[in-house]
This record gives structure tokens, C-alpha cells and sequence, in this order.
């Protein structure tokens, strides 16, 4: 699977967990059914709102420095065996 994969996203759609996917700029570009439970916006509504929809007002400072490290973040290739777990 990839990430364009329909397969793929119809599955992250129907997690049971929110799944809310932003650009490098903030930008709502995918907003799963959960995240529609748990926020009450419909995905409609979300995609291509800023992330400051869902972030508190009181919490906006805090989240902010984050978000520029991300936004400072560059893609990288998956390393091979990254993050995998080894049998004994």
C-alpha cells in the first residue's frame, strides 16, 4: 500500500481512533469519521482549515513551536527495519 493507496485511506477513514492529517503549513488536508465524532466537524468542513480549529485557544502558544518544527522537517525515505521488532 501507499499513501494515494484508496484502499489505504479507506481504512484510516474508518479507524475508531481521530486520524487528522495536516500540510507543512497547518492546512486540514484529511480529517477521518472518528475525528468527525470527536470534534464535530464534518470532514467537509475541516479540510483545508487551519490545524486551529481543534487547537484551544488556551493551548494555540503551546502547540505552535511544534507545528514550526514540523513544518522545518523534511521527508525522508523510510529506513529499511526502522521501528520493527525483533523475534527471539
Amino acid at each position: 500500500m501507499t499513501p494515494d493507496d484508496p484502499t489505504l485511506a479507506q481504512l484510516v477513514r474508518r479507524l475508531a481512533d481521530p486520524v487528522i492529517v495536516a500540510d507543512s503549513d497547518g492546512i486540514i488536508v484529511f480529517w477521518n469519521d472518528a475525528a468527525e465524532r470527536v470534534f464535530g466537524w464534518t470532514a467537509e468542513h475541516a479540510i483545508g482549515k487551519s490545524l486551529d480549529l481543534i487547537i484551544p485557544d488556551r493551548q494555540g502558544g503551546a502547540g505552535r513551536p511544534g507545528q514550526s518544527n514540523v513544518r522545518r522537517t523534511e521527508p525522508r525515505a523510510p529506513q529499511r527495519g526502522h521501528g520493527s521488532l525483533r523475534r527471539r
